[in-house]
């Protein structure tokens, strides 16, 4: 992993559960911000009933990290993206990172 690929800022984000008023409410909470290579790897568009429906695949490059899970979601240019996978990479220099494989 090349620490200068790293050149777009996204955020991590999960679900927390709270109570407000004896109800328990879901909200969204960012958790950490970090440096990442974001790569596009395909787009579809799906036109049904006179609505466009936009399907992308992302992967995302990160330095490694043990807190980020599937149910957590990628905030990146204003967009919420799906995290389908999360792997760990080792390289043979010893560098590690974490791949997330996202979709939005």
């Amino acid at each position: 992993m090349n620490p200068g690929d790293l050149r777009e800022t996204i955020s991590l984000e999960r679900d927390v559960v709270t109570r407000v008023n004896g109800v328990e409410v879901r909200v969204k909470q960012v958790y950490g911000t970090c440096r990442a290579k974001v790569d596009f790897l395909s787009g579809n568009e799906l036109f049904k009933a006179n609505a466009v429906n936009t399907d992308v695949n992302v992967r995302v490059l990160v330095r490694y990290r043990t807190d980020v899970l599937t149910a957590h979601r990628v905030l990146y240019d204003g967009k919420s993206l799906e995290i389908k996978a999360v792997i760990p990479v080792k390289t043979p220099a010893s560098k590690r990172g974490t791949t997330l494989e996202c979709k939005g």
